[in-house]
């Protein structure tokens, strides 16, 4: 085994760990492949650099590594750190906010007024536009409550019933018999009932 190589290796501060780092532990742990201490310093630096194939060198360490302690202690100090990181940027942007905040006062009337006639703002009277639509709502009022049913269920049906509705919930029934013909004597069994009734 190359032990210069290895030692500088395993010298390199966390900080300094790059792509190149990854690139000679990766060769040294295919030439070495019974050697634990590669293929979790591969999968270290992986994990440290966010490179695609972390995962892959993590499954490589914990299978070649004899210890799950070892391995767990090589990781929890990496995610103790970006842990860190994390919090650190967020405390970075809380303070950007607040101090764009502090910076940021509450405009004055006068600048508000001054701001609203430079945009000029106009206001518009309604439109036929609007008046159209109106009557349109209107229309999709007086259709939904129109007779005509374009869509039925039988527990529509049971619903009119209830209410009182018998003329409404045979012609539901009625309705029902020609979009499902399978059901057609249950349905006509219906009617009878309500006819009875």
């Amino acid at each position: 085994m190359d032990r210069t190589t290895l030692n500088n290796i395993l010298k390199i501060d966390d900080m300094d760990l790059n792509l190149q780092t990854l690139l000679i532990t990766g060769r040294m742990s295919e030439k070495f492949p019974y050697c634990a201490l590669l293929h979790l310093y591969k999968a270290k630096i992986s994990a440290k650099i966010n490179h695609l194939n972390r995962e892959e060198a993590l499954h490589d360490a914990a299978a070649a590594c004899p210890s799950r302690r070892m391995l767990k202690a090589a990781f929890e100090r990496i995610v103790e750190v970006e842990a860190l990181d994390k919090i650190k940027a967020a405390n970075d942007e809380l303070e950007e906010y607040f101090s764009e905040r502090k910076e940021n006062k509450k405009p004055t009337k006068e600048a508000l007024i001054d701001r609203f006639l430079r945009e000029e703002i106009a206001i518009k009277p309604k439109t036929n536009n609007e008046a159209e639509e109106r009557f349109n709502i209107e229309k999709n009022v007086k259709s939904s409550v129109s007779e005509d049913f374009k869509f039925v269920t039988e527990t529509m049906a049971k619903i009119y019933l209830k209410q009182g509705n018998k003329d409404k919930a045979m012609r539901i029934y009625k309705q029902l018999i020609a979009e499902n013909p399978a059901k057609k004597i249950y349905f006509e069994n219906q009617i009878k009932r309500i006819e009875d009734k």
